[in-house]
């Protein structure tokens, strides 16, 4: 696995988020139920062992696996799931690995409405300002998205509902961004 500022630089990169953006949370209305898979994940929260349930789409799975092996996007996890989404969630979904951007600190910046959220900052130290660049989560403040719109000529902020994630309308929408 590549360092996260290792990137080819005509690729675009893509930052994912987990919860609300890949696991439906809350669980998918009854309606939607279909279109995903359940599972439920033990994941370590500090020092406690804890379950959590997880909703995904196979066919959002698909997606991203198919633009990281076609090259067309470089894949970059920035999530509280830290290293737990390359580990845990990735290969229980069967997304194929790809790197973790970086950690939530614990201290200032680890929230979205703060002055530089974690995410921003992270997004900011690793990729040129003429880089492009995709984000996806569900967490993006309007002060987050200007700075990421201040910081790099070409960016698509792609913002989910918490349920039920990304949606066939972002899939085409990153797919148009990307091709550009």
């Amino acid at each position: 696995m590549t360092h996260p500022s290792a990137l080819a630089d005509d690729v675009p990169v893509w930052f994912l988020d987990v919860d609300g953006v890949l696991n439906a949370t809350p669980a998918p209305a009854r309606r939607h139920r279909p279109e995903f898979v359940h599972t439920t994940l033990r994941v370590h929260d500090g020092g406690e062992l804890r379950e959590v349930p997880v909703w995904w789409r196979p066919s959002v799975v698909a997606f991203i696996n198919d633009l990281a092996r076609t090259g067309r996007a470089q894949m970059r996890w920035l999530t509280t799931w830290g290293q737990q989404a390359a580990t845990l969630f990735a290969p229980a979904v069967g997304l194929d690995p790809f790197p973790v951007a970086g950690e939530q600190p614990t201290s200032a910046g680890a929230d979205p409405t703060d002055a530089l959220w974690w995410k921003v900052a992270t997004i900011r130290t690793q990729v040129p300002t003429t880089h492009r660049v995709v984000f996806a989560d569900d967490d993006l403040t309007t002060r987050s998205r200007q700075q990421l719109r201040d910081t790099f000529d070409d960016v698509l902020l792609v913002t989910t509902m918490p349920s039920p994630g990304l949606t066939d309308q972002h899939l085409a929408t990153i797919t148009r961004f990307l091709q550009r």
